[in-house]
């Protein structure tokens, strides 16, 4: 049988922070990866025109092509920009939710205060 949770575990369960280096570092993995392997997966591939879509990334990515080189270059670039993303999402998403706690606890201070007041006369 389950101990039931008090509130505050669960608020605390439901209001944790993320880690956002480990966020970044997460998303950096996955984002890396992702471009080498596609990249990789194209030039394995072959053909007489390769990755006509994937070679837009040079756009973004300066020194990119769809080659092994290539590749090895946008991995890095994933890891970079993914890093940098991941960091983001999680720095915002805690700066939301410690924003929303505060107004929450305002709010509800402000409520007491005005409602002990009402009942003086």
């Amino acid at each position: 049988m389950e101990r039931l949770q008090s509130t505050d575990e669960l608020f605390i369960r439901a209001f944790a922070r993320v880690h956002a280096i480990a966020a970044g570092v997460a998303s950096s993995i996955v984002f890396g990866f992702g471009v080498f392997s596609a990249t990789a997966i194209l030039v394995l591939k072959g053909g007489n025109e390769i990755g006509p879509n994937l070679i837009l990334l040079a756009q973004y990515f300066p020194g990119y092509s769809v080659t092994w080189p290539g590749s090895l270059i946008g991995g890095a670039y994933g890891l970079v920009f993914g890093f940098i993303g991941g960091w983001s999402l999680a720095f915002l998403r805690n700066l939301a939710v410690t924003v929303y706690l505060h107004a929450v606890r305002l709010w509800a201070n402000l409520s007491a205060e005005h409602f002990l007041d009402r009942f003086d006369s």
